[in-house]
């Protein structure tokens, strides 16, 4: 399996930056198919992770479910 980035992440990183810096994004990753070679442009979708979203996201997110560590090791 390849490491390359996704072929349209690549062709667009120039107008993803400058969308970055217009919004004050301070880091931008991808992760998933894009990340790892096995995107499909026909069915795989963009993973992605913005630093200022996560800091969001860790202050605001509450545990609906969570499996029990018997379940875990079973």
């Amino acid at each position: 399996m390849s490491q390359a980035l996704a072929q349209p992440l690549l062709e667009h990183r120039e107008a993803i930056a400058r969308v970055c810096r217009e919004h004050g994004v301070e880091r931008l990753e991808v992760f998933g198919s894009a990340a790892d070679g096995s995107f499909d442009p026909g069915r795989s979708d963009f993973d992605l992770i913005v630093r200022h979203l996560r800091r969001t996201v860790e202050a605001s997110r509450r545990v609906i479910y969570e499996r029990a560590a018997a379940q875990a090791s079973a």
